[in-house]
């Protein structure tokens, strides 16, 4: 049965890598490769097609009656239009004696992702000296990977929106009371609870924006994260995906230092606000179901053995593989840690321009090593059909440089590796 090949080969790792799509030899095989689609009854004869390239039997510069070549059997060709470089394709091609398999030309290329970053500006994040940490750490980030990643800036408490001062002597804990007066008189506007708003919608070459946004506001006010997640669900929903495209994969990075609190108007301190911290966990978990993953990065949550529990309660919560939030202390450990999010998110995910038709017939093969579909250590198909994710240890072998990733859409069920 004829097949085709799409070949990527894999030069460097990590961050800003590039890609050089490599060709196999086969018949009407281009640059970018065909894929092959089951279907059609079976002939004996028919039209063949080729896309044109660089090997194969089609037509470099396209125009032309092609005969289907070695196994296409006794197809005679009809008026095929090649493309050079493969970009193209060509469909139709009877195989001599068995079904027919429709072509469309594919191509792999990485996924670049929409990171929306959700920070934590309440007034707690200037008393430990953890407010310019992250704005260095942030401008430092999003500047180093604003060609690579999509990024956009949230901030809680928002400048705007109803919920305003909280009434500290409402609290009915008399500890939690005490925190919250000692905030106020430290500068805090009266603990405001608005949810957080965009600051910088989501995009390429956003740092300059990220960064002005991030020198005009300082911490202040309590910490609404269930509402700032709900408000930044509502914006990721937003971002429109062509129908020709892939879907670029979403994400929300939430920045914190404290346990959620502002239920109804009120506060709850030191991860008390136990209805705060379960509407957050909601929240979370309704972004994933809707294909949007969240990260949880956490401020000295050594030292809060409560708040580290919320934290990773919330970081499971939101599918990303994490079993638990990721622990940072200062600027260097938040780079560190937005480097390795971005690295998984860029590494592992490539398009396909044309959507398969089924997993069943896509083979995937790393290095010369066929590797198991719906595998913790293998790959998945997107809902889409149009992205292969590398997950576990396949997504971790291509760290180093020099990696061959071949994706292969067949006519017949591929048989998983032995």
């Amino acid at each position: 049965m004829k097949r085709s090949l799409v070949s990527l080969l894999l030069l460097c790792a990590g961050s800003g890598c590039g890609a050089d799509e490599s060709v196999s030899s086969g018949a009407g095989l281009g640059v970018g490769g065909s894929m092959s689609t089951p279907g059609g009854a079976a002939a004996g004869a028919g039209t063949a097609g080729g896309a044109g390239g660089t090997t194969g039997a089609g037509s470099a510069t396209g125009g032309g009656a092609v005969a289907g070549p070695g196994s296409l059997g006794a197809g005679i060709g009809g008026a095929i239009s090649g493309a050079i470089g493969g970009t193209s394709g060509a469909t139709g091609g009877a195989t001599g004696g068995g079904g027919v398999c429709e072509s469309n030309t594919v191509r792999t290329a990485r996924v670049t992702p929409e990171m929306l970053i959700v920070l934590d500006r309440s007034l707690s994040m200037e008393q430990g000296a953890r407010w310019t940490p992250s704005v260095n750490g942030l401008k430092a980030i999003t500047r180093a990977l604003e060609t690579e990643v999509a990024f956009g800036l949230m901030a809680f408490p928002g400048a705007n929106g109803s919920s305003g001062p909280i009434d500290c002597f409402a609290i009915a804990d008399p500890q939690q009371m005490a925190e919250c007066v000692a905030l106020q008189d430290l500068g805090g506007s009266g603990m405001t609870c608005r949810t957080g708003s965009l600051n910088v919608p989501v995009g390429y070459n956003s740092a300059a924006a990220i960064a002005q946004a991030l020198d005009t506001m300082s911490p202040d006010g309590a910490t609404p994260t269930a509402l700032t997640l709900q408000a930044a669900r509502a914006e990721l929903e937003k971002l429109v995906t062509g129908p020709d495209q892939a879907a670029s994969p979403k994400y929300v990075l939430l920045v914190t230092d404290g346990a959620p609190n502002c239920t109804n108007g009120s506060v709850g301190l030191g991860g008390q606000d136990q209805a705060a911290v379960s509407a957050s966990v909601s929240a979370i978990q309704a972004m994933a179901q809707n294909g949007i993953k969240t990260y949880v990065l956490g401020y000295d949550t050594q030292k809060d053995a409560t708040l580290r529990a919320v934290l990773d309660q919330m970081a499971r919560a939101g599918r990303t593989g994490d079993t638990a939030h990721r622990a940072i202390e200062n600027e260097s450990g938040l780079i560190t840690a937005f480097q390795q999010i971005t690295k998984t998110a860029l590494a592992c995910e490539f398009a396909l321009d044309k959507p398969a038709i089924d997993k069943v017939y896509v083979r995937v093969v790393l290095d010369g090593q066929q590797i198991r579909v719906d595998d913790p250590n293998g790959w998945v198909l997107s809902a889409d059909r149009r992205k292969v994710r590398l997950q576990g240890n396949a997504c971790s072998a291509l760290s180093g440089a020099g990696h061959i990733l071949n994706v292969t859409v067949e006519c017949e069920p591929v048989l998983p590796p032995i």
